[in-house]
């Protein structure tokens, strides 16, 4: 800066005592002192401008995965389950074959609440699960809604029980007790962040950080300083409802929910046994009707078709299943299926425990 200040004064002292300066004279100075400054912003303050950057970049990507997750849930009715954060980047495991940014799931639950971000699941390229620094970025769930007892449509509506708490990271006070997930980018000194090798960095500077990755359903959030370094989102539950559906503009009224499940209840095995046939399913099947139509060559042929029964079955049990997300306190308490069973959303069926209609499941 010293420099730019002798070139400046040199300039004042010859406008008092000549003429003036060509225009080639004032290109060559401007020139000089823009190079001079560029030099300082590069050499002098790269550390500030590579954070700052970063910071930007990484926040960007939190905005577009808060987004997918919002969509995972209003296309699936459930969380998606964190990625095995202890898995390096761009590998599988070696025994169960699963991605590195797969759901870490067993079934129907989801082995850990916290981890990275399941990029796969959502439709994201895989660089998205990592920060500005090249680190993981921490994905964490209330363990209630998605967590090794369930992560499911039934679990995210009636599990309310244990939310995420946020505290602020100075004074301690909750900002909120009701996160259904949250994000975290650990900063440029990546404290207690996952590397792509799958190895945890090591925290211990301070408490507020240090809260941010002991998987206890406590986190923080807090402005960035040179001890507080993390950079977080997290939703409510709440506002994670409100943001999939609007709940003043309901697509179905409690009244054609409340009946679509008395229809299927009413359903019973009698008419599948009179039939002949071990399963509802197989028996609206074999409802077909065989009619008769002449080709362009005046030759009879025979075609049998379906009456659409099982189409429309599908239809009531995918209405119910909305119904359940719609009014989730209004709705029996046991999903109805034909012959008393429970149906199963991800098989898209309702079978007894034995595996037929026998009228006692």
């Amino acid at each position: 800066m010293r420099i730019i200040s002798n070139i400046l004064l040199k300039v004042n002292k010859r406008i008092k005592f000549s003429q003036g300066f060509s225009l080639v004279e004032i290109a060559l100075i401007i020139m000089v002192a823009g190079m001079i400054m560029a030099g300082y912003v590069t050499w002098i303050a790269p550390s500030a401008k590579s954070h700052s950057l970063k910071y930007l970049e990484t926040k960007q990507k939190i905005n577009e995965i808060s987004e997918a997750i919002e969509k995972f849930v209003g296309a699936f009715g459930r969380l998606p389950c964190p990625a095995l954060n202890s898995q390096a980047f761009g590998t599988r495991d070696a025994v169960t074959g699963r991605s590195f940014a797969v759901e870490n799931m067993t079934g129907t639950n989801c082995n850990a609440s916290f981890g990275s971000v399941p990029t796969s699941a959502l439709g994201l390229s895989p660089d998205m699960m990592l920060d500005g620094w090249g680190r993981k970025i921490t994905y964490s769930v209330s363990s209630s809604l998605c967590g090794p007892t369930g992560c499911t449509v039934t679990t995210y509506n009636n599990g309310a029980a244990t939310l995420l708490t946020i505290n602020d990271a100075t004074s301690g006070t909750a900002i909120s007790t009701t996160g259904a997930y949250l994000l975290i980018s650990h900063g440029p000194a990546g404290r207690g962040a996952y590397g792509q090798s799958g190895v945890q960095l090591a925290g211990g500077v301070t408490a507020s950080e240090d809260e941010n990755f002991d998987n206890d359903n406590i986190y923080t959030q807090g402005i960035i300083s040179s001890t507080y370094q993390h950079l977080s989102f997290y939703r409510n539950k709440t506002d994670l409802d409100n943001l999939i559906y609007d709940p003043n503009i309901k697509f179905v009224d409690l009244i054609t929910c409340q009946n679509n499940s008395t229809q299927l209840a009413a359903m019973n095995t009698n008419i599948a046994y009179a039939n002949g046939v071990q399963s509802l399913r197989g028996l609206i099947t074999a409802t077909q009707v065989t009619i008769t139509r002449q080709d362009e060559n005046s030759t009879n042929q025979t075609y049998t078709l379906n009456r659409a029964d099982e189409a429309v079955l599908d239809l009531m049990w995918n209405l119910q299943e909305a119904c359940y997300i719609l009014y989730p306190s209004d709705m029996p308490t046991n999903k109805s299926c034909p012959g008393g069973a429970t149906y199963n959303a991800l098989e898209n069926n309702c079978r007894c425990a034995s595996g037929t209609w026998n009228g006692s499941c």
